[in-house]
């Protein structure tokens, strides 16, 4: 998810919001970074494949990459986003008992 949509779930589930901050870039950055050669090692050629996985799990600077990687890549990581953010804003309160339950 993008910085801003894990600022606010973390400061509605009570998570540290500075470390929220500085995993959601670092995510971003490795993300970005690594998945060109990660699609090769992995034998990932599908530009739908490679968009989602970048727009989900590296946000926004992995969308940046998937755009230099082509169009449909970075239309699908665009797209990946915004459903991602609206699954997590959704489910995220409700996984908060669970974690709670799991960590203490």
């Amino acid at each position: 998810i993008t910085t801003a949509i894990a600022v606010g779930v973390s400061e509605s589930l009570g998570g540290i919001v500075s470390l929220t901050v500085a995993v959601v870039v670092f995510t971003g950055i490795v993300g970005s970074v690594i998945a060109p050669t990660l699609f090769k090692v992995a034998n990932i050629h599908d530009p739908v494949a490679q968009g989602v996985a970048l727009g989900s799990s590296a946000h926004a600077m992995g969308t940046a990459k998937a755009i230099e990687l082509g169009e449909v890549q970075g239309a699908m990581s665009g797209l990946s986003i915004v459903v991602t953010g609206i699954v997590v804003v959704i489910l995220a309160p409700f996984a908060q008992p669970m974690i709670e339950l799991l960590f203490g």
